[in-house]
C-alpha cells in the first residue's frame, strides 16, 4: 500500500496545462483508485453471476460501476490537494495526506482505507487508539509523500539538483521516514504495555458451512438448524462458555424483544445443546402499537441455558444491493433482480449482550456483517462500554473468493480502535480470532462445518482516545491550519495589490 500511495502521489506531479489542472488532478485520483477497485473487487461479477439473472457480463459491467463510484472519493481527494497546494500555497506533503483523509471520508459498498490494508504489520497500526483508521491512512501519507518528494523532478522535468535543493530533499526523505519510525516505535512500545486481562471466556465459533442458496430454501431450514445443534454440542463437550453462530444462521424468525426462545423443532436448547448460545437471525421489525410492522432486522441476540433470549441488536448500517436498495422502493425490477434486497430495514440503537462466564460478565457488542470495517459504527458501540466485539457474518455469497480474507485483513482496526479482543464467527469464510492488538491469534476454516474454540480477553478498561474523539481532532486541527494558510494567502495577494 505505501508504494501504491507514492504512485498515486508521483502521478499527481505529471506536468498538465494549467486550465486543465483540476481536472488532471480528479482524473488521475479517479483513475489510480479505479484500478485499486477492479483488483481488490474481483470477485463481484462471480457473485452477481451466481445469485442474479444478469449473468457473468453483468457482473463485469457490476464490478466497473463499483469500482468507478467507490474511486469517485479519491478523485475528489486528488482534487482537494490540487486546490490546497495550488490556491492556498500548502505544500504538496501536507495537501496530499489532505486529499487522503477526504478520501477516507467518502461512502462506500465496500470501504477501504491505506490505514485498514496496512493491518498486517501490527506494530504500525497501534496509533489507531488515538487517531482511528482515517488519522493512521492521513500519517501513512504524509511519511510517503516526504520520502518520495526528491522523486517528483523526474515527472517535471526539472534541471539537474542543486546542492543546497539536494539538501532540502534529503531532509524531505528523513522526515518521511521519522514519521514511519513514530510509528513502528510506538508500536512496539505499546504493544509492550498491553498485557493480556485475566479475565478469559472460552467462545466457540461455530461454522455451519450452510450454503447460500440453501439458506433460504424452507426445506432445508430443520437440517441447517439439526447441523448447528449438533456442532453446537460438540463444542460445548470440549469446554466452550458461550458460542457464536454466524449472520443469518437460525433459519427462522425470532421476536424482535426479549422473550423465550421457540419452543418445538425451532428450539435451541435440545438434541444436547446446553447454551448459551450468541446467534444471528432475522427478527421482524418493532413498530408503534397498532401499527403492522414492515421489514425485517438482520440482528443477534443471545440466548441463554435457561432459554431467555436477550433483546437483540439490529445491524444499523445495511450493505447497498446485499440488504438494500438506494431506489428499490420505486424500482420493482430491480427488486426483482436483487430479490434478497430491499426487505431489510436497519436498527437505530445499541443493545449489549451479557453473558456471565467463568472470567466475569461478558458485555458483548455485536458488529453484524461488514458493520466490522466501518470506524463509525465501531466507535458508536464501543462508547457503550462493551469489554468484548463480536462480528458474526455470511461469507456463503463470496465462497472461494478472496473476500473473506479482506474481509477480515480490514475488520482488524476495530479492536485497536477500541482496545477490545473481537471474534468474528463467519459462515463459509475465515473464522479468526484478533486481540486488542489487532494481532490474529486464531483463524478457522470455511469447511468443512465444525468449530474452532479461542479464548478471548474481557478488557474493561477505558474507552481509547478515539473512541471519545473520534476523528474529530485531527479534522478540526487541518480545518485550522488551512483557515491560517488561507488567511496569509488573502493577505500577500493584498499587499501585493497595494504596491
Amino acid at each position: 500500500m505505501p508504494l501504491g500511495l507514492a504512485a498515486l502521489f508521483l502521478a499527481l506531479e505529471l506536468p498538465v496545462a494549467a486550465t486543465r489542472g483540476k481536472r488532471a488532478a480528479f482524473f488521475r485520483g479517479w483513475l489510480w483508485a479505479t484500478s485499486a477497485g477492479l483488483l481488490g473487487l474481483r470477485f463481484v461479477p462471480a457473485v452477481v453471476d451466481r445469485f442474479t439473472p444478469l449473468g457473468l457480463a453483468g457482473g463485469a459491467l457490476a464490478l466497473v460501476l463499483l469500482a468507478a463510484f467507490q474511486a469517485l472519493g479519491w478523485g475528489l481527494g486528488s482534487l482537494v490537494a490540487w486546490l490546497l497546494e495550488a490556491r492556498l500555497a500548502i505544500d504538496r506533503r501536507v495537501a496530499f495526506p489532505c486529499g487522503v483523509l477526504f478520501a477516507c471520508m467518502w461512502p462506500g459498498v465496500f470501504a477501504w482505507t491505506p490505514g485498514a490494508l496496512l493491518s498486517e504489520w501490527v506494530p504500525v497500526i497501534q496509533l489507531a487508539e488515538l487517531v482511528g483508521e482515517r488519522g493512521l491512512s492521513f500519517l501513512m501519507a504524509l511519511g510517503v509523500a516526504c520520502v518520495a518528494w526528491p522523486l517528483r523532478r523526474y515527472f517535471r522535468e526539472e534541471p539537474p539538483v542543486a546542492s543546497g535543493k539536494w539538501q532540502r530533499n534529503e531532509r524531505s526523505v528523513l522526515l518521511g521516514l521519522g514519521v514511519w519510525a513514530v510509528l513502528f516505535g510506538y508500536g512496539l512500545v505499546r504493544m509492550q504495555t498491553l498485557l493480556r486481562p485475566r479475565q478469559l471466556v472460552k467462545v466457540a465459533l461455530i461454522q455451519p458451512a450452510t450454503d447460500a442458496r440453501l439458506r433460504w430454501e424452507p426445506t432445508q431450514r430443520a437440517e441447517i438448524l439439526n447441523r448447528l445443534r449438533r456442532v453446537t454440542a460438540e463444542a460445548e463437550a470440549a469446554g466452550a462458555e458461550l458460542s457464536i453462530w454466524p449472520e443469518a444462521a437460525y433459519p427462522y424468525l425470532l421476536s424482535p424483544v426479549a422473550s423465550h426462545e421457540p419452543r418445538g423443532a425451532r428450539a435451541i436448547h435440545i438434541n444436547g445443546v446446553k447454551g448459551p448460545v450468541l446467534l444471528g437471525a432475522l427478527t421482524p421489525a418493532r413498530a408503534p402499537a397498532g401499527v403492522k410492522p414492515e421489514g425485517q432486522y438482520n440482528a443477534a441476540t443471545l440466548i441463554d441455558a435457561d432459554g431467555h433470549q436477550q433483546r437483540p441488536q439490529a445491524k444499523l448500517q445495511l450493505l447497498w444491493f446485499g440488504e438494500s436498495l438506494p431506489i428499490g422502493q420505486s424500482s420493482p425490477w430491480l427488486r426483482k433482480v436483487f430479490y434478497r434486497a430491499g426487505g431489510l430495514v436497519p436498527g437505530d440503537e445499541v443493545v449489549l449482550l451479557r453473558h456471565m462466564s467463568a472470567g466475569g460478565e461478558a458485555r458483548i457488542a455485536v458488529l453484524n456483517c461488514y458493520e466490522d470495517i466501518l470506524p463509525g459504527v465501531g466507535r458508536r458501540m464501543a462508547a457503550h462500554g462493551p469489554n468484548l466485539l463480536v462480528n458474526v457474518t455470511n461469507d456463503a455469497w463470496f465462497e472461494g473468493s478472496i473476500e473473506s480474507a479482506l474481509h477480515l485483513r480490514l475488520s482488524a482496526l476495530r479492536a485497536v480502535e477500541t482496545r477490545r479482543d473481537l471474534v468474528r464467527s463467519v459462515n463459509l469464510g475465515l473464522p479468526a480470532w484478533i486481540d486488542r492488538t489487532g494481532r490474529i491469534r486464531g483463524i478457522g476454516s470455511p469447511s468443512p462445518a465444525g468449530y474452532m474454540l479461542v479464548t478471548p480477553s474481557l478488557n474493561n478498561g477505558p474507552p481509547t482516545f478515539y473512541v471519545r474523539a473520534g476523528d474529530y481532532p485531527l479534522i478540526s486541527l487541518l480545518i485550522v491550519f488551512v483557515c491560517w494558510k488561507g488567511f496569509r494567502e488573502v493577505r500577500r495577494h493584498r499587499e501585493q495589490a497595494s504596491t
